[in-house]
């Protein structure tokens, strides 16, 4: 199925950033503690096409990557992270999944918020996905 073999090669490639605090991956229950360091991955399906010529399915989407950091750190060790997480994914690298290619067409980085416990930015990276049949 592509949307798994998209979100495992996603989720492979944000498994090799350096430095990252804890990954709270989708669907685990784990409640991070307030003021402890995490990041949360999430995969956003946007649009999937056949491609009938060569019977192949395009798939598009967003893999957003938010950073939560303790508030009181300040905004320098949220900036770092972003930035390992955007150079690790820069746009025109390609991911591979089993028959899945998954190509990064280009990154933005999320605005920062402040809540009572953390502070919290991202990344958001836009791909295209070409899977056999």
């Amino acid at each position: 199925m592509s949307f798994i073999d998209i979100q495992a090669a996603l989720a492979t490639r944000l498994n090799t950033v350096a430095g990252l605090p804890a990954i709270y991956w989708p669907g685990v229950k784990e409640t991070p503690t307030n003021g402890t360091d995490f990041v949360r991955p999430t995969l956003i399906p946007a649009t999937s096409e056949l491609i009938v010529l060569n019977s192949k399915q395009d798939n598009s989407g967003i893999y957003q990557v938010d950073v939560f950091i303790d508030h009181g750190e300040g905004e320098g060790p949220l900036i770092t992270i972003v930035d390992a997480i955007k150079d690790h994914f820069k746009a025109a690298t390609t991911l591979t999944q089993n028959t899945t290619i998954v190509f990064i067409k280009n990154i933005s980085i999320l605005p920062m918020e402040r809540d009572e416990a953390w502070l919290r930015g991202g990344v958001e990276i836009v791909y295209k996905s070409i899977e056999n049949f």
